[in-house]
């Protein structure tokens, strides 16, 4: 028997569907046996039957209910009654507020995750690339983009989706009405989102830089980029009076003065102000015993790093040129490797007249006219040109050390540094 009930109280819809089974229990010859005994017995025996009968159907409907609360301002359901209440909180109170930002939220477990942005804690990480996220829904989405799942399908068209959230954006494309670019012909399900996109065409190049031609569409965002080139550095360190030219950089900076540094490597006693910047320093210790590289003593934090290092060693180049046949271990060297032949330089720099195969080389190379370093540090504020080198730079503060010497087991953070101490240097090299 199928039944469904349905409430509203108080703004709550509630929906119960539920199956009961029959279950027929033959009492007749219980009655007849004990028609000749006194009506306290008889009595007794009939309150068993119906506590028997009420418990029964107790805990059918406790093992087959299924109750849907459902919050009437935003359509989620919930399948308590205590969930719905604890959801409907964000609709009209969010009495939990960050000290740090002033944000408020409804839970206080959504507080909790909201203050890992501030203390840059990520506790989720993924086995597969080693990238950390704060929370344990944004792990499981990550990872189908390894597992290629795409479990939300679209109703109309039949098109999947790894994220429930861009599944409902995607719908809204089949029922809201189209906004289409006048500029571009592309179309938009929001008026908002054209008005955004309309900026892209309006405010193109609209604030360039004198001196390397780097355009910006913000003015702010070229006042920063301005200082690249005039050294200007306006934020300043109360504490020890070092200088950055942008605010983020000298927010990070004052985390060295201003926290405790709590978290404690119990591998080397190394001590952190953030359990991220210790989790990252720990992938040290795990590539020193698991993943480091037989033939050369390189130490990676992953096996997948190991992995594509060791095609270096065995000489397996997946990528070759059909031309002259050469092989590269990696697609990006064999498009730049095609130049080679064909002799195409497209980027030319308008200062110097010199030409690049690529444009990353290009880019490296203006920033050499420009004075330009983006790479910076967020512990200590130290800027390069080049990504490598801020890489190499990073292992001051993890206690990385990739390089190990085969002869006495002794770790160094740069090659060179490994190079020099191999041969004479090394006290159990022969002699």
């Amino acid at each position: 028997m199928m039944a469904c009930i349905k409430q509203e109280n108080e703004g709550i819809q509630i929906v119960d569907v539920f199956t009961l089974r029959e279950q027929h229990t033959d009492l007749t010859g219980l009655k007849e046996e004990n028609e000749d005994e006194d009506q306290n017995e008889t009595h007794q025996e009939v309150i068993t039957e119906d506590k028997y009968s009420q418990t029964s159907q107790q805990r059918v409907y406790k093992t087959e209910t299924r109750s849907l609360f459902i919050c009437q301002q935003c359509g989620k359901s919930f399948n308590t009654e205590r969930k719905l209440k604890v959801h409907m909180k964000i609709h009209r109170e969010k009495p939990f507020t960050c000290a740090h930002c002033g944000k408020s939220v409804g839970a206080k477990g959504k507080l909790e995750i909201h203050m890992r942005t501030h203390a840059g804690e990520k506790p989720y990480s993924c086995q597969q690339c080693s990238k950390s996220f704060s929370t344990q829904r944004n792990l499981s989405e990550h990872k189908r983009e390894h597992s290629r799942e795409k479990p939300f399908t679209c109703d109309e068209c039949g098109k999947s989706f790894r994220q429930l959230r861009t599944l409902q954006v995607h719908t809204r494309t089949h029922t809201e009405e189209k906004h289409d670019c006048p500029e571009c012909g592309k179309s938009f399900g929001k008026r908002g989102n054209l008005k955004t996109h309309m900026k892209t065409h309006l405010e193109k190049k609209l604030f360039a830089c004198q001196q390397c031609e780097k355009s910006f569409r913000k003015k702010f965002k070229l006042e920063i980029h301005m200082r690249t080139h005039t050294g200007e550095k306006p934020y300043s360190c109360q504490q020890c009076s070092k200088s950055f030219a942008r605010s983020d950089s000298l927010r990070s900076h004052m985390l060295t003065h201003s926290q405790e540094k709590r978290f404690i490597c119990e591998h080397c006693g190394m001590a952190f102000n953030r359990s991220a910047r210790l989790k990252l320093h720990m992938d040290t210790h795990v590539a020193e015993n698991s993943t480091s590289c037989p033939q050369c003593g390189k130490s990676f934090a992953h096996p997948n790093g190991l992995k594509l290092h060791m095609s270096a060693h065995s000489g397996e180049k997946p990528f070759r040129c059909d031309q002259c046949g050469k092989g590269f271990l990696h697609s990006a060297n064999l498009k730049a490797h095609m130049s080679s032949h064909t002799g195409e330089k497209p980027f030319t720099c308008a200062q110097c007249g010199k030409s690049f195969t690529n444009r990353g080389s290009f880019y490296t190379h203006m920033r050499s006219h420009s004075g330009e370093k983006p790479y910076s540090c967020n512990l200590c504020g130290k800027t390069w040109n080049q990504k490598t080198n801020l890489k190499i730079h990073m292992r001051v503060h993890t206690g990385e050390k990739p390089f190990r010497c085969d002869q006495c087991g002794k770790r160094f953070t740069r090659k060179e540094s490994l190079k020099k101490h191999t041969g004479a240097n090394c006290f159990m090299s022969p002699a």
